[in-house]
């Protein structure tokens, strides 16, 4: 099986890269660090006559909530636009779409969890351009494209020093202070291994049902920001300077998801829980550390 992966030099793709090809994918990288753009529609149409491709992980996307509000037409262009021309290429071209989205479009004030029919009210241009990808995606299934989409929860692990998982604990080993910014908001965490191990079930599955439904991957358990910072002290073993402040402005405060369908429908299961996975890295940056001194 040949799988194509955009943005496969980013967090989530290279790890999706790496456990597709251990599954004897054979896996086609498409990235801007190659001088690969997906918002050129030549270039994708290039990869598509120069490989069979039989699925497409469509991860590729301006993913920076600042830089989407400082730049929202160069956001549109590459979440909008260049979506376009990978949904295109797909269809002409006879290959599956899996368009991973994110739990931006939802908004925020939703019940808990949020499922997949939960209402769609993103509060950012990043999460509106990734919503509006969405229903092109539909567009094209609705033309005869075999399309599923994903929205994910917050993604952490080692690689992504921007999750707030990774921020604490890496403060915490260096002995830096932490700042809090909304000490209630909730999120549901959830380890990159256990995201790419539910792509790849979607990979695998070559049956009816790829008619745009969407799945919710993560880990469906959710975690006030004070519960990251208070387990990251006690792994340890040390009380951390943390300073507490309200929520940022236009900040979504409460949410998790209900991963029900993706269980019925994949067999996804999470199976790192938040301890395990900041256990793991507390050792990656204690390793960083001894490396630097």
């Amino acid at each position: 099986m040949n799988v194509l992966v955009t943005g496969s030099h980013g967090f989530i793709g290279h790890y999706l890269c790496k456990y597709l090809e251990s599954r004897k994918k054979e896996v086609i990288p498409f990235d801007i660090v190659n001088g690969q753009d997906f918002t050129d529609k030549e270039q994708v149409d290039e990869v598509f006559r120069d490989f069979d491709i039989d699925v497409v992980c469509h991860l590729g996307a301006q993913a920076h909530l600042g830089v989407a509000e400082q730049h929202p037409l160069l956001d549109a262009r590459i979440n909008i636009l260049g979506s376009m021309n990978v949904f295109n290429a797909a269809l002409r071209n006879n290959a599956r779409v899996i368009y991973h989205s994110t739990g931006a479009v939802y908004g925020d004030g939703h019940e808990q969890p949020i499922n997949e029919l939960s209402p769609l009210e993103p509060k950012s241009h990043y999460g509106t351009s990734k919503l509006c990808a969405e229903e092109y995606l539909l567009l094209y299934v609705r033309r005869g494209l075999r399309g599923l989409r994903t929205r994910f929860s917050s993604v952490y692990g080692i690689g992504r020093d921007v999750a707030p998982v990774n921020v604490f604990t890496k403060k915490g080993v260096l002995g830096e202070p932490i700042t809090v910014f909304g000490p209630e908001v909730t999120r549901d965490y959830t380890h990159v291994s256990d995201v790419v191990r539910g792509v790849a079930l979607m990979v695998d599955s070559d049956g009816p049902g790829w008619d745009g439904s969407c799945y919710n991957i993560a880990s469906g358990r959710p975690t006030k920001t004070m519960d990251v910072v208070w387990a990251v002290e006690k792994l340890l073993g040390v009380e951390l300077d943390v300073t507490v402040r309200p929520a940022k402005k236009g900040d979504i405060l409460q949410n998790y998801f209900n991963i029900n369908e993706m269980r019925k429908t994949f067999g996804y299961n999470p199976q790192v829980e938040l301890e395990q996975g900041i256990k793991e890295l507390v050792r990656h940056y204690k390793e960083v550390k001894e490396n630097a001194e």
